[in-house]
């Protein structure tokens, strides 16, 4: 009897034992990382990161070399998975969303939402449900685009008068320069309700020192929000700057401050005092948005990263022929 229940309770353990076996092989499975360089112990392959830029050209040439549409590079201690079939990006934006609905952190985006209190570059959470929601329902709506028509139109006149000045005086025209500082101007014209921050307006009707300032430090800002930076994939680094990627988001986002922040005080001020009651542009919105007992829904904290970056992304766009969608684990 003894030697039986001895002989059963080892045909127990075995079994449990083969299929715990069997279910982490399974998960293992599961989990199993895409192909990919194997790079250095800790550091991954930041050194060859460092050595090969851009980046995004260094990144399709390790898939070219492994011949596959997705991979995986390890860069300190993050895994990014990098993809350039259509078919794949699809599932991970459409099928798999819940899963990559977040946004990694990173120190330039850190630094242009101060401290992650706007939305599009906020990582997923409550924060960022808030914002998106105001985003959606205040600001991108049909009624608001239609209600903000005049102040578009208004842009394009003032256009067509910048381009024709350009012709008749030199001859010629600068599409990127102009292109870039008309959307520069009809945002800001949506946002702040006006269209340069000087008042002393150019005689051609073009952009001032102060908006071609602003107009850098966007683009300087577009530029780093999401580049490859050291501290990053290793924080400890973070503070000394390596690749100087530190410094030129927080000059790029002191310039955009400074142009943003006294506007927007004064307009909160306005409001609280009873000057400015009706709705005119983007920042009135943000002030006047109330919760559900009547306070305001926003802060002065929460309102200036959420116009910084709204203006800063309105540029970004992407070549199809470069496109690569990166994931970080």
């Amino acid at each position: 009897m003894y030697l039986l229940t001895m002989l059963q309770a080892f045909v127990t353990i075995t079994l449990v034992m083969l299929l715990k076996k069997l279910i982490t092989k399974q998960n293992n499975k599961k989990l199993s990382l895409p192909p990919g360089p194997t790079g250095w112990p800790i550091i991954g392959m930041i050194l060859a990161m460092l050595k090969s830029r851009p980046v995004f050209l260094w990144l399709h040439s390790i898939m070219k070399q492994l011949n596959t549409e997705i991979a995986c590079v390890k860069l300190g201690n993050t895994h990014v998975i990098t993809v350039t079939c259509p078919k794949i990006a699809r599932e991970i934006y459409k099928q798999q969303d819940a899963l990559f609905a977040s946004r990694p952190m990173t120190y330039a985006q850190n630094v242009l939402s101060n401290g992650y209190k706007t939305c599009v570059i906020t990582p997923f959470g409550e924060q960022f449900k808030k914002m998106k929601k105001v985003v959606m329902t205040e600001l991108l709506c049909p009624s608001r685009h239609r209600s903000l028509h005049q102040k578009r139109a208004e842009e394009n006149d003032h256009l067509t008068a910048w381009v024709y000045n350009m012709v008749k005086n030199s001859g010629s025209v600068d599409f990127r320069f102009v292109t870039r500082h008309y959307c520069g101007n009809a945002i800001k014209k949506l946002m702040f309700g006006t269209r340069t921050f000087s008042e002393n307006t150019a005689p051609d009707g073009g952009p001032t020192a102060e908006d071609i300032e602003h107009m850098k430090a966007m683009f300087e800002g577009l530029e780093f929000t999401f580049a490859f930076c050291i501290s990053d994939y290793l924080p400890m680094l973070t503070g000394l700057d390596l690749n100087g990627h530190e410094k030129i988001i927080r000059d790029s986002s002191a310039i955009m401050d400074k142009y943003h922040d006294p506007i927007i005080d004064a307009r909160i001020k306005m409001w609280r005092d009873g000057k400015r009651t009706q709705i005119e542009d983007f920042l009135d919105i943000f002030i006047s948005i109330k919760d559900e007992e009547g306070n305001p829904l926003l802060t002065a904290d929460e309102i200036k990263p959420t116009i910084k970056v709204i203006i800063t992304l309105q540029f970004l766009w992407q070549k199809t022929e470069n496109h690569v969608t990166i994931i970080y684990i």
